[in-house]
This record gives C-alpha cells, structure tokens and sequence, in this order.
C-alpha cells in the first residue's frame, strides 16, 4: 500500500513546492506592475504641472486625479476594474510633494508604509 501511496506523496510535494514558486512569481509580477505604475503617476504629474493644470492637494484629490487620468491596461471599466488609485496590492497610493518635485508611493506588498519594501517614484518639477 505504502508504494501506491509514494507517487501520490511525491506528486503532492511538487505541487506545493510549484504553488510557492507560482506565488513569488505573481508578488515579483505585482511589484514590477506597481513600480510601473508609480513611475507613470509621478510622469504624468510634472506634466500637468508643466501645462499649469491644478494638481491634487489632498489624498482624496489625489485618488480622484488618478481614477480620471489612469486607465488599467486590458480592463474594461465596470464593476469589477481595479480602482486606479489603489496599488495592485489595494492598498492607495501616498502622494508627497518635497524639495520641488513630487514623489508616489505604494506600499508595497506588505500592505504597510514606511518599511522596505515600499515601492515609489519621485520627479522634480
């Protein structure tokens, strides 16, 4: 019995082992999303500032500015699109504006700002 059961143990042994390997795949494919993200914000940012536009002061300035000016890429806007101001892990996105410039933040997929795995972008003006 025990060596019908050893393929059967060795089979799920390499599916757990694949499902961890799965998953840090996805977290590496979030942060490079986010990072993608975050530097595309802060882009467009200087670039309303360049062109005068008002930029958002508040953080629910700031998540509106991003629910009208960024589009996920391959959704189509209904119910179950990823709010845009929200980072892929859901956590919002932190808005700063210092020395000059304006720098984006996520917090990366700890869920927690100010640690080190925060994930941002900063730009001058």
């Amino acid at each position: 019995m025990f060596t019908k059961l050893l393929p059967l143990m060795i089979m799920t042994t390499g599916v757990v082992a694949n499902a961890d390997k799965i998953k840090a795949i996805i977290g590496h494919t979030k942060t490079v999303a986010v990072q993608s993200e975050v530097n595309e914000i802060t882009h467009l940012l200087v670039l309303d500032q360049i062109s005068g536009d008002k930029l958002p002061a508040t953080p629910d300035e700031f998540a509106e500015y991003l629910r009208k000016n960024m589009r996920i890429k391959g959704q189509i806007a209904d119910e179950h699109t990823r709010d845009p101001s929200k980072d892929q892990f859901g956590t919002p996105y932190r808005l700063a504006y210092v020395n000059g410039g304006v720098t984006v933040t996520s917090a990366g997929p700890d869920l927690q700002f100010d640690t080190t795995d925060d994930i941002y972008s900063s730009r001058t003006f």
